[in-house]
């Protein structure tokens, strides 16, 4: 079939949630994976049916700031806007949440790493300053390679990162400096060997201390 092309003339689509206005045509959506835990930064969000793809979108409920929700999915609409499919099939307005991370930590053979803490994406984070020990090594900082010898995060810092991060924590062997038989810098005990010896012993300081284990000497 045939049409004179006097009679025609080319289509420029006026969306208007999805649907041309003019010839009804709806905006194709182009849906791909998203995943992460996503905060509502706006109190009071809606949360949508549908991506405003088309007119009949509804507002199935509202969201209160600092709500967490689980993001599997994105689009584009008809008016550029990005959308966030959740995971119970609902959509949520990009520009009112903001995706979470978190950052671990991992003490590396040693004890008493720092609690896990959460952040916004677009937010700095400072690098905790509570040390883990580990007997034998001094601890140097923070890495995110449980191999690595050279730190690339140093406690008490600030800086920014954009998805889920473990930091390990970076060892030096240690050279003791021994304080009464403890190091002063790693807390090793200094190794006793006891042997056997027995007899009658005179005390020839008036008012010695007898106490509960050796009192050990500064050895460094």
């Amino acid at each position: 079939t045939w049409v004179l092309s006097n009679n025609v003339k080319a289509h420029t689509h006026a969306f208007s949630g999805g649907i041309c206005k003019t010839c009804k045509y709806e905006y194709p959506l182009k849906i791909t994976a998203q995943s992460g835990i996503f905060v509502v930064t706006s109190n009071g969000t809606n949360i949508r049916n549908q991506p405003y793809s088309t007119g009949s979108a509804k507002v199935v409920r509202t969201a209160k700031k600092n709500a967490a929700l689980t993001v599997v999915k994105k689009t584009t609409n008809a008016a550029n806007q990005v959308w966030y499919q959740l995971s119970d099939g609902n959509w949520v307005y990009s520009a009112n949440v903001a995706q979470r991370f978190t950052v671990k930590y991992n003490a590396n053979g040693g004890t008493s790493a720092p609690a896990s803490k959460t952040y916004l994406k677009g937010n700095s984070f400072t690098v905790s300053t509570v040390k883990p020990v580990r007997t034998g090594y001094v601890f140097q900082g923070w890495s995110t390679s449980k191999t690595a010898t050279k730190i690339s995060y140093k406690a008490g810092s600030t800086y920014t990162f954009s998805k889920d991060m473990t930091l390990y924590a970076v060892w030096k062997t240690c050279t003791h400096s021994y304080s009464g038989g403890v190091c002063k810098n790693c807390k090793y005990e200094y190794p006793l060997k006891i042997t056997a010896l027995s007899g009658t012993f005179v005390v020839t300081s008036n008012g010695t201390n007898i106490r509960n284990q050796i009192i050990y000497v500064d050895i460094s």
